[in-house]
């Protein structure tokens, strides 16, 4: 059997929380750093996974300190706020403790759901359209707390969502590791 119900509902009724990354006014541009954890914004962002680039700034341990509610948790799913707003990726334990840059989301799910599964529906096809349909701005499309409250979600049981999280979680580690070994074949 599968439940619908709306993220906004689930939080209100089950726990967990949305939280819009700091404002420059909380942390401005001249306290990033090259060293600490990342700052996770919209480039970082990719269709399901976090990918770090080369510029990727840091927050110094004096920032995380100072502004703690921003770092990531293992199970976080983090959206960009501006531009691909169908993009959002589930943090992973390697990843937690990273920081949410100004132009992301983090969603924090209860533990009543699997966010994992939640993760993979916010990847399907339907949800990205929705996303990209109810998202605010004509020259560049924005995403806040209040669309993300709106999303219809899909919940089957919850060993039936740890057990789709774990077949998908399953191909995408082959995935990725075929893309290694692809990788390697391709430099030699």
């Amino acid at each position: 059997m599968t439940n619908t119900e709306t993220l906004g509902e689930l939080i209100q009724e089950k726990g967990g929380s949305i939280k819009t990354g700091p404002f420059g006014t909380m942390l401005k541009a001249n306290e990033y750093s090259e060293t600490g954890v990342p700052i996770i914004s919209v480039g970082e962002v990719g269709y399901g996974s976090l990918s770090l680039r080369r510029d990727t700034p840091c927050a110094p341990v004096e920032v995380t300190e100072r502004l703690p509610e921003y770092l990531l948790e293992a199970g976080d799913i983090v959206f960009g706020r501006k531009g691909a707003v169908d993009r959002s990726a589930w943090v992973k334990e390697s990843e937690k403790g990273w920081f949410l840059g100004s132009d992301g989301i983090r969603v924090r799910l209860p533990s009543t759901v699997d966010s994992r599964y939640v993760g993979y529906q916010f990847q399907s096809e339907a949800t990205r359209s929705w996303l990209l349909q109810h998202a605010s701005g004509s020259t560049m499309l924005s995403l806040n707390q209040k669309v993300l409250e709106r999303v219809p979600l899909q919940l089957p049981t919850l060993d039936q969502q740890r057990a789709i999280a774990e077949v998908l979680g399953a191909l995408d580690d082959k995935i990725a590791a075929n893309n290694i070994v692809a990788g390697a074949a391709e430099r030699l």
